[in-house]
């Protein structure tokens, strides 16, 4: 930074530079008279990218550190040109490194823009590669061109003050029911949480509130007890209801106890739903869905060989359109045959456009996990659970199949491009302590994420601060 001066010296420094100004005027031409304006005012701030310590738990449950770098271009900076103040709406995130940021500053007809030191009066110019400390609210200041104005403006960089204004997981008291466990199925439907647990010789469904509260409640249906444990693989929800196939016949409820039956289809697996559709395997292996709660089953068309469907470890998610309350995507995850396919590195994902308009079209189902980037893939996990989260889908799953041998429940991946694209998540950690041979997870009407583990018998809950209210629809089969 190059100083300037101290601030006994502001008037000298705005005659100096009112001197320097009617000189270079009076070297131009007698008949030209140049005039400089004589407002003031910054216009425009921004942060550059800027680095934070992100804390995680690895797989064995050790505490380490690492070094991100944050877009700053994500925090929007307001200039209240009235109280003259500078400041972030949205907070940076904890641990970001604020003593070392470069920030963009731009003044109204380009004029003198300078800092306050933290430690004294002095003023420096401002230099948009210097990095500046942002750890306490700085003055910044601009002159107009003529000299005749200054003003002042007070920068505060807010940044989240805790660690739980990062993504947190709060442990839930442990379920002996979900501890013995073989596979889990979880749901969000009417401000509840819906589980369906499957101890290898029968389904139960359990439920308790979407935000925590209360106690888990066995729901006893009305339909034949006990629920084969197939059926665990067998259920999927609308925006209304939950639907499982079960003995043959579909039948649909909206709270877990009374269950109505709809139809006896001749269907072989349900495997997706959107806020209208069913969708499932027919006997013959064809992906079809019906929009009148399986009276009717049509074949679904597809973009790639019916080959490439999944037929184990399915799970599905919906991820609602930002721009159309009538459209979301449809993704379904999940493997092929172990013994037709064993060489399977990545689990096979489809999506699909579903729209809800009247004259709205049929939308192919396309099959996206072409990608030959390994860092990018899905791998082809066991017991996989999708869920939506901040417009992306969320993964997790077990042990690798067949050739795949990453490790089971190890990491979250993110997808932000409808399953095409995966990474390892950086926002989401595993919870210390997490421990589990199957689980499941889906997010509520407030995205906040649940998960359930066999196993331990684990239930944990995680949230977002500010994420809460986007009121997402997502499922996981």
């Amino acid at each position: 930074m190059i100083r300037i001066f101290r601030s006994f010296g502001m008037l000298q420094f705005a005659l100096l530079l009112m001197a320097v100004l009617t000189l270079s005027s009076c070297l131009k031409d007698d008949d030209e008279e140049v005039v400089y304006p004589g407002d003031a005012a910054i216009v425009a701030f921004s942060l550059n990218d800027f680095k934070k310590t992100v804390n995680t738990t690895s797989s064995t449950g050790a505490d380490s550190t690492y070094t991100a770098t944050v877009s700053g271009s994500k925090y929007k900076f307001y200039i209240d040109q009235v109280n003259r103040r500078i400041y972030n709406a949205d907070s940076l995130p904890y641990g970001s490194k604020v003593t070392k940021l470069q920030c963009t500053i731009s003044s109204l007809h380009s004029g003198t823009i300078v800092i306050k030191s933290l430690l004294s009066d002095t003023l420096f110019y401002y230099n948009s590669t210097d990095s500046l400390d942002f750890s306490l609210p700085r003055q910044i200041g601009v002159y107009s061109l003529d000299g005749t104005t200054h003003v002042d403006y007070e920068v505060k960089v807010n940044v989240h003050q805790e660690e739980a204004d990062e993504f947190s997981w709060k442990s839930l008291p442990t379920q002996d029911v979900f501890a013995s466990a073989q596979a889990l199925r979880m749901f969000n439907l009417n401000e509840k949480m819906f589980v369906f647990s499957s101890n290898g010789f029968e389904t139960s469904v359990y439920s308790c509130n979407e935000d925590g509260t209360g106690d888990w409640t066995l729901a006893v249906p009305n339909i034949n007890i006990p629920i084969p444990a197939e059926v665990v693989d067998n259920v999927v929800a609308t925006d209304d209801a939950l639907y499982m196939f079960v003995d043959g016949r579909l039948v649909k409820s909206s709270d877990g106890l009374e269950w109505t039956i709809i139809d006896v289809p001749e269907v072989m697996k349900l495997v997706a739903a959107d806020a209208r559709t069913l969708y499932a395997v027919n006997q013959s292996g064809y992906l079809v869905s019906s929009s009148d709660e399986g009276q009717t089953w049509n074949v679904e068309p597809l973009d790639a060989d019916v080959s490439l469907l999944p037929t184990r470890d399915i799970s599905y998610c919906r991820i609602p359109s930002r721009v159309n309350s009538s459209t979301e995507n449809v993704v379904i995850a999940g493997s092929r045959h172990t013994e037709d396919y064993y060489g399977d590195l990545t689990s096979m994902v489809w999506s699909k456009v579903a729209e809800y308009a009247d004259n709205s079209r049929q939308n192919a189902w396309m099959f996206v996990c072409e990608n030959d980037v390994s860092e990018f893939i899905l791998p082809r996990l066991s017991r996989l659970s999708l869920t939506c989260w901040k417009g992306g889908i969320l993964a997790i799953g077990g042990s690798g199949i067949g050739a795949c041998d990453q490790e089971g429940f190890a990491r979250f991946y993110y997808s932000m491009d409808g399953g095409i694209y995966w990474r390892k998540s950086t926002d989401i950690s595993l919870p210390k302590g997490f421990s589990a041979t199957t689980c499941s997870m889906a997010t509520n009407s407030q995205q906040n994420i649940w998960m359930v583990c066999g196993g331990s018998g684990q239930v944990w809950y995680g949230r977002m601060p500010g994420e809460e209210g986007n009121n997402q629809k997502a499922f996981t089969e």
